[in-house]
């Protein structure tokens, strides 16, 4: 870490108190907290999809979704523009 020279430049001024050396204590906490809160949502999506996935198996296979739910206009005009060679574009 750069809070000690010879690292860091430890000369105090009026805008910087401690040089430009970091404070080790300050960057352990919000690195902590920075993983800490990753994690959870992280983890909040994981068990999105887990309920999603559960939420599906109870309900009839008619109801069921089978993929994305694209409105048809929009499905429509992207296999129209699709620069693929198993979609030709329209002339």
């Amino acid at each position: 870490m750069n809070d000690t020279p010879p690292g860091c430049n430890d000369t105090k001024t009026e805008i910087k108190p401690n040089g430009d050396c970091g404070n080790s204590g300050l960057a352990i906490v919000y690195l902590v907290t920075y993983l800490v809160m990753t994690f959870l949502v992280i983890i909040n999506m994981y068990i999105a999809v887990i309920l999603e996935n559960f939420s599906q198996v109870g309900r009839p296979p008619s109801v069921r979704s089978k993929g994305p739910n694209f409105p048809r206009g929009l499905l429509t005009a992207l296999l129209r523009t699709s620069h693929s060679p198993h979609h030709p574009r329209r002339q």
